[in-house]
């Protein structure tokens, strides 16, 4: 069973067990994320899985409100506030990029009424990156690009900054001891690597927590990363860094206006969950 299975495993199962009954307040798909709000706000997200060239394709073409039409019309219902989130969560296995992403984001949703609701020991970010202490002398590797970071890591002096990247046009420029991988060899020699919440959206997790035991730190970060942790933790994460959307109206608004993490990051709170062995 793959990680992401192991997931919709337990939420449908806490789900169940705590006899929740959530409806969907609003569904939307933009160029950089998708966005699942329940009726109690509670609000996932999911980044999307398309190059920067394809987000400006399928804009134009409008297929982020047809896909979600066609949802609806699988599941022989008019509205969103009528499709069940446990079938909603189970796109999560789709082969089609978009309900895939539509399913993470409910994913998340319910995730983050289980994390923020239940006893899990939560710890809200003040300044350090998922909480670590960063020593100058490690090497520091990233599967996905989060620019922020790799710009605080270069004024922290990092000693090898090392990234994974499929899309060249996320990749930042002139970054002093940034070092651009062709493969995901680099992992084992690692002391911390940060892995985006996109790595469960594009079924590489299973891959990258099998190859990263080494590694002193394993962290799932972003805001993609919002899903409960039990299985991760089980598989080899030792953090999930993730972000509570504390105004979800407003988060919605920026995701349809094609915008993303730099604009709604003041929208929300980050957070980081251990894992205590």
């Amino acid at each position: 069973m793959s990680i992401l299975d192991e997931l919709i495993k337990k939420v449908e199962s806490d789900y169940s067990a705590q006899e929740l009954d959530f409806k969907i307040k609003k569904l939307g798909i933009g160029s950089h994320f998708s966005i699942c709000i329940l009726d109690n706000n509670y609000t996932g997200l999911c980044h999307s899985l398309l190059t920067i060239s394809q987000m400006k394709k399928s804009k134009n073409d409008r297929i982020y409100e047809e896909i979600i039409a066609e949802v609806l019309k699988k599941h022989k219902i008019e509205r969103v506030k009528d499709l069940n989130p446990l079938d909603l969560i189970r796109l999560s296995r789709s082969k089609n990029t978009f309900e895939k992403v539509l399913g993470i984001s409910c994913l998340n949703a319910i995730s983050q009424y289980l994390i923020m609701e239940n006893e899990y020991d939560v710890h809200f970010d003040v300044g350090k990156i998922a909480g670590i202490e960063f020593d100058p002398a490690i090497n520091v590797g990233l599967i996905g690009a989060i620019t922020p970071i790799i710009r605080k890591f270069e004024g922290m002096g990092i000693n090898r900054i090392i990234l994974k990247e499929n899309d060249e046009n996320k990749i930042p420029k002139k970054v002093k001891n940034l070092i651009i991988a062709e493969d995901l060899h680099f992992v084992r020699d690692l002391d911390v690597l940060l892995i985006t919440g996109s790595a469960l959206a594009n079924d590489s997790i299973d891959k990258i927590l099998e190859i990263s035991k080494n590694c002193n730190e394993t962290v799932l970060i972003g805001p993609t990363a919002g899903c409960i942790p039990d299985p991760l933790f089980e598989n080899g994460l030792t953090r999930i860094a993730g972000m509570q959307i504390l105004d979800s109206e407003r988060t919605f608004n920026v995701i349809m206006g094609g915008r993303g993490t730099r604009v709604f990051k003041k929208f929300g709170k980050k957070y980081f969950i251990t894992h205590k062995l």
